[in-house]
């Protein structure tokens, strides 16, 4: 889904997210071994941990 032309910004991008019903702590290990697959080290995710909204 584009938010802004990509005229204006190439990487300006809305990202969508779907509920799937998938227990909690899978979602976490998918996204574990997602990131240490492709060698990621996303922001977000450090800073979520830092602030104890993600628990394992």
């Amino acid at each position: 889904m584009e938010f802004v032309d990509f005229a204006h910004t190439p990487k300006n991008l809305l990202i969508r997210a779907e509920k799937t019903g998938t227990k909690r702590k899978q979602s976490l290990d998918d996204v574990t071994r997602l990131m240490d697959e492709f060698h990621l080290s996303p922001t977000l995710y450090k800073l979520m941990l830092e602030g104890c909204m993600i628990k394992d």
